[in-house]
C-alpha cells in the first residue's frame, strides 16, 4: 500500500520531468540529479561488486516490496541480502528501460534477467535519495 501511495504522490503530486526520449525506437536516458547514483548501483549489481553496490546507499537504507513490507534496513542487512544474491545468481542482470524523476525521487522500469529458475521480470523501482545516496528503495516485480 505504501508503495502505491508513494507512486501516486510522485505521479500526481509533483511536476515530473520525463527523461526517457524516443530516438529511432530506442529509449535514451538523460542524466538527472541522483540518476547517476542509481546507474552506479545497477552497474555494481551487474558486476556483482558488493562494495560498489553498498556505496550507493545511505547507512539507514530501507528496502520495501510492492506490498510496502520492509524487506531490509541498513547497509549490513543489505550486504547480507545482496551478498547472497550476488553469490548465488552470478548471471542476474538489471537493465534500465525507462526513467522519470521528481526532486529526490526517481522511478525506473527495469528488466531483471538471468536469475536461475525465474523468468525475466519487468520491475518498477522507486528510489528516494538523501544527500546524494539511495535512502529508500521500493520495488514491484511483474513476472
Amino acid at each position: 500500500m505504501r508503495t502505491f501511495l508513494v507512486l501516486i504522490l510522485i505521479l500526481c503530486g509533483y511536476p515530473l520531468a520525463a527523461v526517457a526520449q524516443e530516438a529511432s525506437g530506442n529509449k535514451i536516458l538523460t542524466s538527472t540529479p541522483g540518476s547517476d547514483m542509481i546507474a552506479n548501483s545497477v552497474r555494481a549489481y551487474n558486476e556483482k561488486d558488493i562494495e560498489a553496490y553498498l556505496a550507493c546507499f545511505s547507512p539507514g537504507v530501507e528496502v520495501y516490496n510492492a506490498a510496502g513490507v520492509l524487506m531490509c534496513r541498513g547497509k549490513e542487512k543489505l550486504r547480507e541480502s545482496f551478498g547472497v544474491i550476488f553469490h548465488n545468481q552470478p548471471t542476474a542482470r538489471r537493465t534500465i528501460l525507462e526513467r522519470i524523476s521528481s526532486g529526490n525521487r526517481i522511478v525506473e522500469r527495469e528488466l531483471v534477467a538471468g536469475i536461475k529458475g525465474t523468468p525475466d521480470a519487468s520491475v518498477t523501482s522507486i528510489y528516494e535519495l538523501e544527500n546524494g545516496l539511495i535512502r529508500t528503495f521500493y520495488f514491484v516485480a511483474e513476472f
